[in-house]
């Protein structure tokens, strides 16, 4: 719904602000790795979380991403790691 695949031109992702997008393609990111890391071991040797888990996700994802903080934090790493990249 906010992230899109995009075949030979990579990611895009909209939201409501900067903070909102970043954080998205972050955990788009991090899903993706870890799928193919799961699927490396095997297709049967992948577990599901108990239903239980998913819904408490789900959940937690619906009260909103938190970008504002983890766009912050985002921030100041670049700041530590490329000064200037903002002149």
């Amino acid at each position: 719904k906010h992230v899109m695949l995009l075949r030979n031109h990579g990611t895009l992702a909209v939201g409501e602000s900067a903070a909102d997008c970043w954080i998205r393609m972050f955990y788009l990111e991090r899903a993706c790795k870890q799928q193919v890391m799961a699927l490396s071991a095997g297709r049967e040797n992948v577990l599901l979380a108990p239903q239980a888990a998913q819904d408490e996700v789900k959940m937690q994802l619906s009260r909103g991403l938190g970008g504002k903080l983890a766009w912050a934090g985002a921030l100041r790493q670049l700041d530590k790691s490329l000064p200037g990249y903002d002149a």
